[in-house]
């Protein structure tokens, strides 16, 4: 079976934002909380958590760093 890199990066997507979101739910936290700690604007987290659908996207490193550390997760 051949996986393209297409498809390693849909499942990339969507582990990462649903990683996002459970992270954040779990630590009890709403995108405007995160916001607030993060500096990141609640619009972009709502892309980063829906980074597999049509408009979602992939944090950037120095994002990506933020929300790790506030959601103690590994980046």
């Amino acid at each position: 079976m051949k996986v393209t890199s297409g498809r390693v990066m849909n499942t990339l997507k969507f582990t990462l934002g649903e990683m996002l979101k459970n992270a954040r739910e779990k630590k009890g936290m709403t995108r405007t909380s995160l916001a607030k700690f993060s500096g990141i604007s609640p619009n972009s987290l709502v892309k980063y958590e829906k980074a597999q659908e049509p408009g979602g996207k992939i944090p950037g490193l120095l994002n990506m760093v933020k929300l790790a550390r506030i959601l103690e997760i590994d980046p």
